[in-house]
């Protein structure tokens, strides 16, 4: 080809790309509008990783994003089949655990459902909506078993080995359901029971109270066997038992936290979880949300929505290691027996510590926004997460 046809064909060229350019010149209503938007939207993505940002990684195996709104609430089946999640979108779901196949629409709530939980058998499904409404489900057939209402509820937990329900209202009072039969005692107290659980030994129940205070009920009599009082009057945030131990930890929202000897009620040691670092924000918040005991050492940990986690020697009562996260953490769980625990963060992020040095061992990504609760597998293979982004997540342990 010769330099004079050279330059005809660019010119050729450069003509026609002027008429494409006129072709898709954009208007400002109809198609070109939107055309003009698609383009723009493009161009802000591709700035932002050319200005650094950084991908999203997403380590989850599957998404759950049937929910509208956000995530309040995950647990699985003990068979590690089934997943329920409570929503803002005044619903719960029960899908499965590998395609995300929903089996069990739960619907007629009033209120975000904020607490849903298998029974211990997996037969029985609770879920709760914020204005106090619960219904149970039998997950043979997916009918309700049972349904009653109370005050507006902050906790629900299932018995360890019966059909008895627990719920803490903000009025004070914790309900305590047989199901189906719908058989009721009702535990009184002046201020919101904000947080509880049941005792390992099945009989007693530990609830922390928004006046600080930590009662050990007893269930027969309904009657408080043991009322251990605020130190200073700051609101309980959480409560924790030791599976093996006659020991409950409760948290508290003046980063502080208390071991308890759950046999006589009496304090066995007052923790300081504070960052205790000169030129902190004074606003930052040091609520103690996490709490969990290990049993493979003799160790708890707390961590508080100002970033830090620490690790307790029950032994000597002083502090092992401190984690500087950064992040608010707003869970904490072990492993079955094993010195490996996850810290659910306000970033979205699940992390994974060795308690025994504090080290980070991996990190578990996809969520947009916060973590709002958090389940491990009985297996140990799986943990499933809630987010404020609306998802559900579920998130394979071997990860290498």
């Amino acid at each position: 080809m010769s330099d004079h046809e050279r330059d005809n064909n660019a010119n050729e060229n450069e003509e026609d790309m002027g008429e494409l350019v006129e072709v898709i010149s954009l208007d400002e209503e109809g198609e070109g509008a939107e055309l003009a938007q698609d383009l723009a939207d493009f161009e802000m993505n591709d700035e932002d990783e050319a200005s650094g940002g950084e991908l999203v990684v997403d380590d989850a195996i599957l998404v759950f994003e049937k929910h509208k709104g956000s995530v309040f609430s995950v647990d699985v089946n003990p068979s590690s089949t089934y997943v329920v999640t409570g929503g803002e979108d005044d619903m719960a779901y029960v899908w499965n655990i590998e395609n995300s196949e929903i089996i069990l629409e739960c619907n007629g709530f009033k209120d975000s459902v904020c607490n849903s939980s298998f029974n211990h058998d997996g037969q029985l499904l609770a879920a709760a909506d914020m204005s106090g409404l619960v219904q149970v489900y039998k997950m043979t057939d997916k009918s309700i078993a049972w349904s009653g209402e109370c005050s507006d509820i902050e906790w629900l937990k299932w018995h360890h080995s019966g059909n008895v329900i627990a719920v803490g209202t903000t009025d004070g009072s914790i309900w305590l359901w047989k199901v189906p039969s719908g058989d009721c005692k009702i535990l009184s107290n002046a201020t919101t029971s904000g947080c509880g659980t049941f005792l390992p030994d099945g009989k007693r129940l530990v609830s922390g109270y928004s006046d600080g205070s930590v009662k050990i009920w007893n269930l027969k009599d309904a009657v408080v066997q043991f009322n251990i009082p605020s130190a200073s009057g700051a609101p309980t945030s959480n409560i924790a038992c030791h599976p093996n131990k006659p020991l409950v930890i409760a948290g508290f929202e003046n980063a502080t936290a208390v071991l308890i000897n759950a046999q006589n009620g009496k304090v066995i040691a007052n923790f300081d979880c504070s960052s205790n670092q000169k030129g902190e924000d004074e606003n930052k918040e040091e609520v103690v949300e996490g709490l969990s005991f290990c049993t493979s050492q003799n160790l708890a940990v707390t961590s508080t929505l100002a970033g830090l986690i620490h690790i307790w020697d029950l032994s000597s009562l002083n502090i092992r290691h401190i984690i500087q996260v950064g992040v608010g953490i707003v869970q904490l769980q072990f492993i079955k027996d094993q010195p490996l625990f996850f810290a659910c963060g306000l970033d979205g992020t699940v992390r994974q510590y060795d308690v025994r040095d504090g080290n980070l061992i991996t990190e578990f990504n996809g969520h947009q926004s916060a973590i709002l609760d958090f389940k491990l597998c009985n297996n140990s293979t799986h943990c499933l997460t809630a987010s404020d982004d609306g998802t559900a997540r579920v998130f394979s342990l071997n990860k290498n």
